[in-house]
Formats: structure tokens, sequence, C-alpha cells
């Protein structure tokens, strides 16, 4: 996940609030929140400043308004009631400090867009001492101090780009051909400006900031992700590959049966329970009734628990018909490449290729059902705050003797049960040799999880 623009500091409530608006700058709002610095220190003389403009927010948390800098000239150009005003003087000081620090190219655009004449719109030039004193004595305090600090933060709240590829289209006929002294850059080479230029055109600053471009054929944009997959680079297939190829897809089958176990016991038992008493529902009594239940025990659940237990099944089968095989194949197989032997790539002696055909069948069926479960799953919590409002009814109870704990560990194992099938597919891959037929598959099979978890947000 990229953190495109990062989070506003954190306004507290206990900081007060001041406002105006700017007439030299065609009253553009101001917004000053004002307090004591925080400090571990009993008394300290430093305070607070937040300033919000068009031009942007910007913090100072710990500032000193010490006469000894320069930023103090905007406080002596107060009027003289207003500089023995303590609040008066930090707001003065830290408008000044912002003014002082916004870029000149900011104050520019900001002050053409307020006076497109070109004119001063005033005697003395704006971003000064005077404008600045005239501002802070112009402020007045904003009563509704938590909403509008709630609205600013929503508004400039972090912001970021799921790490899920994008793909640029261009526009036809906008991507030129390379030059003549282009053609030799390899794929891992980058386009200097001019160079990106002759290629794309108005679209070179785009492409220089998204990377180095991969070309796909239309035919081929469905394809598997681009970004970093740990596939292996070798040819050779050795006893320590099978090895270890064995042992992950085993711990795969070994997992997927404790995982169908503790399903079962969700599903059978303690969902059992919960759906058996909703039936008896009275109207007037706590608790949820049966529709009300489905909500935290959705229809996809009993359709995981199906699907997986048909996965199950598969996988296990596959492992046990194919051990005898793979056991020989194993100690057949050497540990080096010293005599020239790299294995039997071609034949499904591991029963690799059976179980990557598995996994790539039975992965789409998951497809509804898990989606449907894990966009559920984010109101678990709250539903089950809820119905256990009251702490005497016959549902709380119930929650007590299964374990709150317990259930929202079981009723999260579906969201978290998907990932972890990629985390075997990268184990598996890592092991097979390029050339191997079961790697395709199984990268697909992996595209097809990602998929899933993909949907997690409607």
């Amino acid at each position: 996940m990229l953190v495109v623009v990062p989070a506003p500091p954190a306004l507290s409530g206990e900081l007060a609030l001041y406002h105006t608006t700017d007439p030299l700058l065609s009253n553009s709002p101001v917004l000053v929140s004002y307090g004591p610095a925080s400090t571990i220190a009993t008394s300290s003389s430093r305070v607070q400043v937040h300033v919000f403009t068009p031009a942007g927010l910007q913090s100072y948390p710990r500032l000193a308004v010490s006469p000894n800098s320069p930023f103090y000239a905007a406080v002596n150009s107060l009027p003289r009631e207003e500089q023995g005003d303590e609040v008066c003087r930090a707001l003065a000081f830290g408008l000044s400090k912002y003014f002082a620090e916004i870029p000149q190219c900011v104050k520019d655009a900001w002050a053409k867009q307020s006076c497109p004449s070109k004119k001063t719109p005033s005697a003395f030039g704006i971003f000064g001492d005077t404008h600045v004193a005239m501002l802070a004595s112009r402020m007045m305090k904003v009563d509704n101090v938590e909403g509008i600090t709630k609205d600013i933060q929503q508004a400039l709240g972090e912001q970021t780009q799921s790490w899920i590829d994008v793909d640029v289209v261009l526009p036809p006929a906008s991507i030129g051909l390379p030059r003549d002294n282009d053609r030799h850059l390899g794929s891992d080479d980058t386009l200097d400006d001019d160079q990106a230029v002759s290629r794309y055109g108005e679209y070179a600053p785009l492409i220089n900031v998204l990377g180095e471009p991969a070309f796909l054929p239309t035919s081929k944009l469905k394809r598997a992700p681009s970004r970093p997959i740990s596939v292996g680079r070798s040819t050779s297939f050795l006893k320590r590959q099978k090895e270890v190829l064995r042992r992950e897809m085993c711990e795969l089958v070994d997992t997927e049966e404790n995982y169908v176990n503790k399903m079962n016991d969700l599903v059978h038992h303690v969902a059992r329970d919960f759906r058996d008493k909703a039936r008896g529902h009275k109207p007037l009594s706590w608790g949820p009734d049966e529709d009300a239940l489905t909500a935290l025990f959705p229809p996809s659940l009993d359709k995981i628990l199906e699907a997986n237990s048909r996965f199950l099944d598969a996988i296990r089968g596959i492992l046990n018909d194919t051990e005898e095989q793979a056991i020989q194949d194993i100690e057949m197989t050497p540990t080096d490449l010293t005599n020239g032997h790299q294995g039997h790539e071609n034949v499904d002696d591991t029963g690799i290729l059976a179980f990557a055909k598995c996994l790539s069948l039975a992965f789409p069926k998951f497809a509804d059902c898990y989606a449907d479960y894990i966009q559920a799953h984010a109101s678990f919590p709250q539903l089950l705050k809820n119905f256990t409002r009251e702490p005497a009814s016959s549902f709380s109870k119930r929650v007590q003797d299964t374990g709150e704990q317990r259930l929202m560990s079981m009723l999260i194992e579906p969201v978290q049960r998907l990932p972890r099938y990629n985390l075997y597919i990268d184990g598996i891959v890592r092991q097979l040799p390029v050339r191997h037929p079961a790697l395709k598959i199984l990268l697909r099979a992996r595209d097809t999880i990602s998929d899933i978890c993909s949907r997690e947000s409607p």
C-alpha cells in the first residue's frame, strides 16, 4: 500500500480556533488553531499554531514567540492595544512564519488569482508584516471547533494507492518509434528526458513517474500480475527442491484439514446452536431473531464449508495417490548437477502437476461465497456489540458460554485463509524449474485468489 498523501497532524479538540477572511486576497479564508504546546514540563512558554489557508495546512507544534525572532516584526506591527494580547501575538507570529515558508511560486499564483490586474491591492505589499498584523487583528474565535476540525481532517486525510497494478492505455498513435540510438537500450534501461519525449510526447512526464513500462499486446491484457513473484530461475529440478516441494504440498493439505475442522465446528455446532435458539425468539425479548442472526452467520458460511470440504478431499487424494512414486523419484534424483542429470521435468512423479490443476479448478468456486463473506465480516464486531447490548439476554449468555474472543476468532478464519493459499503457492513455485508445466497453472490459481481478495472493498 503506497501513501500518496500523508495524514494531516492531529488537531486536538482542546485547541481554540480563529477565523477571518483576507480582503487583500479576494477574501480567502484563513483558519488558525491555537493552544499551549504539548510538553512534559509542568509549565512552558511555547505554543502550538496550525494555519490553514488555500495555500495548504502547516503545523507548528512547538513555537516560541520570541522577540529575537525575525517573525516578531509582525507582532510589532499590531495595534498597540493588541500587542499586549498573548493570543493575538501568537497568531501574528505563526502567520508570519507561515507566509515566510510558502514557496514563492505559490505566493505568485495566489496573488495573481486574487489580483488579475497584477496591481498591488493596497499601499503595502501582501504577505508582509503589516498584512499579517491586519489578519491577526481581524481574527474571530470560532465556536464549532470540533465540527470544523473534523471537516479539515477528512478533507486532508491520508490517501493511499493499492499495490494492485495499474495499466495505462494511451490514445492511438501517441507512442512513437524509438530512435536509432535508442534501439540498443535493454529492457532494464531507463530512458532519459529527451528519449522519453521522443517516444511518448506529451505523456512522457506521466510515463517517467510510473517507471519503466512493459508493453503487452491487447490480446494478452488478462495476465498474471506484473508485481514481483518468486519464480525459480533455474532449469534444474534437484532432490532438495523436490523434498521442499512435497513438504509444502503436505503442509497445505494439513492446514486445509485443520481449517475445515474449524469451519465444521463453527457451522455445525456454534452457528447451529445460535440459529436454533433464534427460531424460538420472542417478539419482546432481547437478542436477534432468525432473520437478524443471518447477518452474523450468513449463508455464505455454509457454502464455504461445503466448497473447502470438497477441495480438501481432492488435494488429499492427489497427495496420497502420488506419495509412493514421489518418494521413489526423490530417491533417484541427484543432489547436484555433477553428473549432468537435471531431474524429470516432463514427468509428474512429484504429483505437483495434478496438484496444480486441482487448485486451478477449485479456487474459482471459492469466488462468490468468499467474496460475500468477506464483505459481510466487516460488520460483525458492530453486530455482536448490538446483539449483546443487554447482558441478561439469552443471546449474551450464549456468547459468554462460547467465548466472545473465540467466536470472533472463528468468524475471521475464512478472511485469513485466502491469502495463505498464495503463500503456499509462492513456496511451491520457488522450487519449480522455469520450464515446468505446473508453473503457469499455479500462477493462474494464484491470480484467482488475488482477484477474490481484491473484492473485499465493495
